[in-house]
């Protein structure tokens, strides 16, 4: 009887997160960033005074990014949401929305170089080389992250972000 009725209370938690994601992706998006920034290390020299995340393309998501944030720190460390403008200098994380997966390819090996973890939106992106690539099988938000690119920008992810990744290679 115990278990049906764990089995039941976890269907409906299920059920919940997958409605609940519907019209709330943005939110969950940023939050999971949040939780990249605290599960991942980046060489000292790129973490000054504060970690720094751009957005590109995607409104609502920077949006929510900013009042997540807002007020938060990481280890004493202040977070700084922009609007990406072409840049990656001072930024330690960029979401890339698909509408703008046209310039993958030149943000990612910039992105690489510089200890910028990408995250993008769009299936396949982890496997064309992305860091972090968010999926959405079935109505449930996800994300797949990409070791050998992790690796490739000089960056260190907790073992504890990667049991809840999907890993690409």
């Amino acid at each position: 009887m115990r278990n049906k009725m764990k089995y039941i209370i976890t269907s409906i938690i299920g059920l919940s997160l997958s409605f609940s994601t519907f019209g709330q992706e943005s939110k969950y998006k940023a939050l999971f960033i949040y939780k990249f920034l605290q599960n991942i290390d980046w060489p000292s020299d790129k973490v000054a005074e504060n970690y720094t995340v751009g957005v590109f393309g995607d409104p609502e998501v920077l949006s929510q990014i900013k009042t997540l944030t807002a007020g938060r720190n990481i280890n004493g460390k202040t977070i700084e949401v922009v609007d990406f403008s072409g840049s990656m200098t001072g930024l330690n994380l960029l979401f890339l929305s698909k509408s703008n997966n046209d310039q993958f390819e030149a943000l990612n090996k910039e992105a690489s170089a510089n200890s910028v973890v990408l995250v993008t939106e769009s299936q396949g992106m982890a496997k064309r080389g992305a860091a972090i690539n968010f999926i959405n099988p079935g109505g449930k938000l996800k994300f797949e992250m990409n070791p050998a690119s992790i690796a490739a920008s000089g960056v260190t992810a907790s073992g504890s972000i990667k049991s809840l990744a999907i890993l690409v290679n």
